[in-house]
């Protein structure tokens, strides 16, 4: 190679490197912290947290009974967060935690049922728990809401022919 080729090399290298360093400086440098958008702004507004001082006083304790595993044991009712301390409603309607309410129940016991694709009660965790149904009751043992969940897992069609 002649030397004039060699410093036209020499000289791309060295481009390389700078932008190479150039673009290292820009990832690594300290940013100006973003302000915050408007948009998050009225998302904090629109729901604001009551305090845990507002509600009203819980028993302690909150009774789990594991139906599957046929076991029955007392949690710590300030180990639970307030959502599954409490059922707030609203004109006779279950609402959110944070949101506008009239009336607050305390959660006294949860029972817990997995069941098979049978309706089968089996043990928790099991692999052919289909579906798990969860009771929470305030006092006097009133039912106070049931959420159940679903664990089938669909799979699609295997496809039989393979496109063209």
């Amino acid at each position: 190679m002649d030397t004039k080729k060699k410093k036209i090399a020499a000289g791309i290298v060295i481009l390389f490197v700078l932008g190479a360093i150039g673009a290292l400086v820009f990832l690594f440098l300290p940013r100006q912290a973003e302000k915050p958008k408007a948009e998050d702004e009225k998302i904090e507004t629109i729901i604001p947290q009551p305090p845990a001082a507002q509600l009203p006083p819980h028993p302690g304790t909150i009774i789990v009974r594991d139906r599957g595993n046929k076991v029955t044991r007392e949690a710590p009712a300030e180990a639970a967060p307030i959502e599954e301390r409490y059922v707030f409603y609203k004109e006779g309607k279950e609402v959110p935690y944070g949101g506008d309410y009239d009336k607050v129940i305390p959660i006294i016991e949860v029972e817990i049922t997995p069941r098979d694709k049978k309706g089968v009660i089996v043990a928790f965790p099991a692999v052919q728990a289909d579906k798990i149904e969860i009771k929470s009751y305030g006092p006097d043992k009133k039912l106070l809401r049931t959420a159940v969940t679903d664990l089938t897992v669909t799979t699609p069609d295997p496809v039989t022919t393979p496109p063209k």
